[in-house]
């Protein structure tokens, strides 16, 4: 997984994951994590240690769409970068 072009002079940054869904979801969060580390990211041991959010979501359920809303109502205030990624079918389905 190749990360965005802006954000590879990141220095030390510190990444926080947050998955919201199913197996298949926390998998993928896994393997991001993976590439984020490869390439040189810290890990966030908490919310208030990041820089970054990677927020991971299923987009199939409500109950999940919700969480992930109330998430970013939350982090917004505080914490200004954050990498949304949902499920490919929904997204596909919505346009």
């Amino acid at each position: 997984m190749n990360l965005p072009l802006f954000m590879e002079s990141h220095g030390k940054s510190r990444v926080f994951f947050i998955t919201f869904g199913c197996k298949v979801n926390l998998t993928e969060t896994e393997a991001m994590k993976k590439s984020f580390y490869e390439q040189g990211f810290l890990s966030a041991r908490s919310e208030s240690e990041a820089d970054i959010f990677v927020i991971n979501s299923c987009t199939v359920t409500d109950t999940a769409d919700s969480k992930l809303k109330k998430t970013l109502f939350r982090l917004r205030k505080n914490y200004p970068a954050a990498i949304i990624v949902k499920c490919p079918q929904k997204v596909r389905q919505t346009f």
